[in-house]
């Protein structure tokens, strides 16, 4: 009989560790890394989507960028990265990019309020890219940005 207390002790402990453990993790995920990149001869200071929870959740929910210029997302195929207006508070500009080299722009893109997901406007590079980046509505056309033009990542 007293074999079975300490038993039970140590399922509560494990359980308890395991349970820390998917918090932290959870807690982890959703934590957004920065970076510093230079687009043309313009630095940014970035947020970084790199997971897939970031990618869907992008700038989404957001009242601003509060602190950033922008948010980087990097994906690891090659392909015409679509993007949504999810929950968006505010109008952007997305530029897409591919090896480093502007391939594509798409300004102030509207709100979606209220739409459903299924019936969100995609919005499709021409070609493929392997990153894009969303900067605040009128970016694009304030710094005079060019197809072409590359991208450095400086941290």
């Amino acid at each position: 009989m007293d074999e079975k207390k300490p038993l039970k002790k140590w399922h509560l402990i494990l359980l308890i560790a395991i349970g820390v453990a998917f918090v932290g993790i959870k807690i982890w995920q959703t934590r957004w890394p920065e970076m510093n990149i230079q687009l043309g001869d313009k630095k940014l200071h970035v947020l970084l989507a790199d997971t897939y929870y970031h990618q869907y959740k992008g700038l989404g929910g957001r009242e601003s960028l509060a602190g950033v210029d922008g948010m980087l997302f990097i994906y690891s195929l090659s392909e015409r990265q679509g993007i949504v207006m999810r929950d968006m508070k505010f109008p952007i500009d997305v530029v897409w990019l591919n090896q480093g080299r502007v391939v594509d722009y798409a300004q102030n893109l509207p709100l979606q309020p209220g739409v459903a997901e299924k019936d969100l406007t995609i919005y499709y590079p021409r070609t493929d890219s392997d990153l894009v980046l969303e900067l605040p509505a009128g970016w694009v056309e304030k710094n005079g940005l060019k197809m072409g033009e590359a991208i450095q990542i400086l941290n």
